[in-house]
């Protein structure tokens, strides 16, 4: 069976040697320009075993598909961390189909950030979505997929560790399926059951104190390490990657002031107060709360957001 694979994300990358094991062969590797830079491995190992690659802005080259169809004749197109639109003649190019790996479980969290919203949402449970392309993002019938549980204290970082290799898995899982059995039984799916993961966008970022102190802890854990959490503290802009629950009191407190006890400053929300243990403050850069306490004053010291 050749396979074309469209995009290579951290993990799977380390699972293309493999594909010979399974059965078959990998005949081309297309990247998008956003994503190629990260993947020099990617590059190295296709030049080092004769592997075609290209990279491009978007698949509308009728040249890039004309070469595809007659020089490379892919039997399945699979795609995995692509960020670019796969056109329909692309889609009916390879007579096995084309199949992409969602990081999600489908119908849940469709489109491009769904691990963030993963955590931001409050999700127990993840995972990672075998699927036919059409030519709607992420709607197409199901094949398989891999579950990946959600712990308390996960970050985006910790989650993305755990999306790596139930990648690998599922990744190889369909390469040895399609190769032994050609195309799969699948399952449509329930688009009423349908929830959207959007782009993060800047106002997605900023902790709303009035939501509560969960929902702030949970989008602290999933803007880290990629973005921080956005507040104000002491008028400057602050970026907190890692925050715990305080144990303190509010006392008078405002909603949305910082307070200073016994040299830990809290963020006070509606119904409870988070410590910003690390975080990069505007002006300063990247610190502990230990000195953050410092930089904004003395003990006891309430400082308006």
């Amino acid at each position: 069976m050749r396979v074309l694979v469209l995009g290579v994300p951290e993990g799977v990358a380390d699972a293309l040697p493999g594909c010979e094991e399974l059965g078959a062969e990998l005949v081309g590797i297309i990247l998008s320009k956003p994503e190629e830079p990260f993947f020099p491995e990617v590059r190295t190992w296709a030049d080092a075993g004769g592997c075609w690659h290209a990279t491009v802005d978007r698949l509308r080259d009728d040249a890039l598909l004309d070469h595809v169809a007659r020089e490379l004749r892919p039997d399945l197109l699979l795609a995995v961390g692509f960020n670019t639109k796969v056109p329909g003649a692309w889609l009916k190019l390879a007579p096995l189909g084309a199949v992409n790996l969602h990081p999600s479980l489908l119908p849940r969290l469709r489109g491009p950030c769904p691990q963030f919203w993963a955590i931001a949402r409050g999700e127990t449970r993840t995972g990672v979505t075998a699927h036919y392309m059409t030519e709607r993002f992420d709607d197409g019938p199901i094949i398989a997929a891999e579950r990946i549980e959600i712990d308390a204290a996960d970050t985006m970082g910790s989650l993305l560790d755990k999306f790596k290799t139930a990648e690998v898995r599922l990744f190889h899982r369909v390469i040895e399926d399609f190769s032994a059995a050609g195309r799969r039984p699948c399952l449509a799916q329930n688009d009423s059951a349908a929830t959207w993961a959007p782009k993060v966008t800047a106002g997605d970022l900023e902790i709303d104190v009035f939501g509560g102190m969960e929902r702030a802890m949970r989008l602290v854990r999933a803007a880290n390490p990629h973005y921080g959490a956005r507040t104000r503290i002491g008028g400057r802009w602050a970026a907190v990657y890692q925050a715990r629950a305080s144990a303190a009191e509010r006392r008078r407190a405002a909603v949305g002031e910082t307070t200073i006890e016994d040299g830990v400053p809290t963020l006070w929300c509606v119904d409870g107060g988070l410590v910003p243990e690390v975080l990069h403050l505007e002006g300063v850069g990247l610190i502990d709360h230990w000195r953050l306490a410092t930089i904004l004053g003395e003990k006891s010291l309430k400082i308006a957001a």
